[in-house]
């Protein structure tokens, strides 16, 4: 506040905010706090910009240290106020430093654990550069709840290993309970991007939060990228919780639900040798694209539970029911070799343009149990019980072939439409003859120009 006229007495002054690390090409607005009388204030800048008697706005394009002076003026006295800016593009992490000085903007000066990087960035856009080493100390509890998180990132700052994952890592601490600590929390657009997260737990009661995501909880816009989830544990998601990753790698991870990830979205990712107590034991209620899902287990869904699948490759995954997939809805996926009680490939899912291969069950649905198929192909799966391809299914424009059972060769009490397969099921459109696979020996798939099938759907 300023005054007209002839004022006189003591003054003080403030800058607000003062002191911090801001990201290049990012608007400030500084304002004046006066104690007293002023009739004037002016602002002063290290560039040389002067104004007077209004908020100090700039946009600082360079990343460099820059001063402001606050001057405040009456009748008898003045009084000055200096803040620091810090404006970069990067600050550092180096877990040997030691010269860690705020807001650790060289390696000279770098910190020496993420957290303190992170904290220094009070405004979205910055990034952390975190250089080898393993960092399995510190913990800043879960904003709103409990659990404690070895780093804890809730603005848009990116961190981001020098030299990638197998160099810098993210260490927990476990067992699952009240003293478990989870390697990272991501909110608010926030990146993670090169680094092994291991070992992180979560508690085994409590509010939602804090049993979700041993390796990563993200809120549904925060990534995770070019990182290794391995060897976490939580009740829900025992890889990562939510978020969105890219080309990661999540294995031998375990929960009830999602033992490698819950409720995420993943691209390019590879999951392998997770485990889910109840159901998911790669993914649940995921959305997963050109993924990668190998050798996961659970009770329900080896593979996945209730996801949404495209472009995935599914393999030597196992569960009660559903080997490879329980519920969800497949586009354009491989499930080969995947094996359970009842529906070594799928159970109870959607299945549009995909191949089943090698898939197993002792009892039922070598191929697949229930559910729905377009435009699928079944081959060579067995099943110990009945239906070596498919089990009380609805199969449209579906080849059902070669595949082996002691009752039901191909399929048990399952509706076909304009199908292949063997004996004739009756309804509209079927054929029994061979399919002709270019050479089923070799596992060549593909139709020869001689098939009765092409254009018989």
């Amino acid at each position: 506040e300023f005054w007209v006229g002839g004022i006189t007495g003591a003054l003080s002054c403030a800058i607000a905010p003062s002191g911090f690390l801001s990201p290049v090409s990012t608007n400030l607005v500084f304002y004046a706090s006066i104690d007293g009388k002023a009739n004037e204030y002016v602002w002063t800048s290290s560039e040389g910009e002067s104004i007077t008697n209004r908020p100090f706005v700039e946009h600082y394009c360079t990343s460099s240290v820059y001063t402001l002076t606050l001057t405040a003026l009456n009748n008898d006295t003045n009084t000055s106020a200096t803040s620091t800016v810090y404006i970069a593009q990067i600050n550092y992490v180096m877990i040997e430093s030691t010269n860690p000085v705020w807001p650790y903007v060289a390696w000279s000066t770098a910190a020496t654990n993420i957290q303190d990087a992170v904290n220094a960035w009070t405004d979205s856009g910055g990034k952390v550069l975190v250089t080898n080493g393993v960092y399995a100390t510190g913990g800043t509890v879960t904003p709103g709840f409990s659990l404690t998180n070895r780093i804890v990132v809730t603005n848009a700052t990116t961190v981001e290993s020098v030299t990638g994952p197998a160099a810098t890592i993210i260490v927990g601490q476990g067992p699952l309970g009240d003293s478990a600590v989870r390697c990272a929390y991501l909110a608010n657009g926030a990146i993670l991007s090169g680094f092994t997260l291991s070992n992180g737990f979560t508690r085994w009661s409590g509010f939602g939060a804090d049993e979700q995501g041993g390796g990563a909880l993200c809120d549904s816009w925060s990534v995770v990228s070019n990182s290794t989830l391995c060897g976490n544990s939580a009740r829900y998601g025992g890889g990562i919780f939510g978020g969105i990753l890219y080309d990661c790698t999540l294995s031998s991870n375990s929960a009830i639900l999602g033992g490698g990830a819950g409720w995420s979205t993943l691209h390019n990712c590879t999951l392998t040798r997770n485990s889910g107590g109840d159901y998911g034991g790669g993914a649940d209620a995921c959305t997963l694209y050109n993924c990668t899902l190998t050798s996961n287990s659970a009770y329900g869904g080896g593979g996945t539970f209730q996801s949404t699948l495209y472009n995935c490759a599914l393999s030597d995954n196992s569960a009660y029911g559903g080997g490879g997939a329980l519920d969800g809805t497949l586009y354009n996926c491989t499930l080969r070799d995947n094996s359970a009680y009842d529906g070594g490939g799928a159970a109870d899912a959607a299945l549009y343009n995909c191949m089943l291969t090698g898939n197993s069950a002792s009892n039922q649905a070598g191929g697949t149990a229930g559910g729905s198929l377009n435009n699928c192909t079944l081959t060579s799966n067995s099943a110990s019980g009945y239906g070596g391809g498919a089990t009380y299914g609805t199969l449209y424009n579906c080849i059902v072939y070669y595949n082996t059972s002691p009752t039901g060769t191909n399929y048990e009490g399952s509706t076909f439409e304009y199908s292949c397969t063997t004996p004739s099921p009756g309804g509209t459109g079927n054929i029994t003859n061979e399919p002709g696979f270019v050479d089923y020996a070799a596992t060549n798939l593909h139709l020869s120009s001689s098939s009765m099938c092409i254009n018989a759907g």
